[in-house]
């Protein structure tokens, strides 16, 4: 492994994938935090797909969520898979924001704001994307492409893959 910056890694995905383009924005930070739970193990545009029919059906508040048919939700979400689950966490989500913090997701922020502090602040939406554009292209859980990946020389797993070659 050699001994670099993420500033060096987040170079290489860079050139490697491009600049990343972000699916959607939000001013709203629940409104982000529901589209985050939609968009996980989905493509982009399911995921768009499915945030357009839950917004058309429900306000994406932490009251009309956490207070919606839950049957309704799984319908919207449908297109965007695993939508069961996705529904169930929503609704429980909502709920427990709605409940706890009376709808108001500002606390639960400065846990987000000590965490982006991990990286630099002006790259943090980039090295989110490009680690999970790298994820789905390169970096697999069942079946990494270690020989071709563009980072392996940072990472810690490459030598496990160069034992077994």
């Amino acid at each position: 492994m050699v001994d670099n910056s993420s500033e060096d890694i987040l170079n290489v995905l860079r050139k490697t994938y491009g600049a990343p383009k972000r699916i959607f924005t939000h001013e709203d930070p629940f409104q982000t935090l529901i589209m985050t739970i939609i968009s996980q193990n989905t493509s982009a545009w399911n995921a768009a797909k499915a945030y357009a029919k839950l917004s058309n059906k429900f306000k994406i508040t932490p009251e009309a969520l956490g207070k919606g048919n839950i049957r309704q939700i799984e319908d919207c979400l449908r297109v965007g898979g695993l939508y069961r689950n996705k529904a169930k966490t929503i609704k429980n989500v909502a709920r427990t924001i709605f409940d706890r913090y009376e709808g108001n997701i500002s606390p639960l922020l400065d846990l987000s704001l000590d965490l982006e502090a991990l990286y630099n602040s002006k790259n943090y939406a980039a090295v989110h994307l490009l680690l999970i554009l790298h994820g789905r292209r390169c970096c697999k859980a069942r079946n990494p492409l270690c020989k071709d990946c563009p980072i392996s020389i940072y990472c810690p797993s490459k030598s496990l893959l160069d034992r077994n070659d």
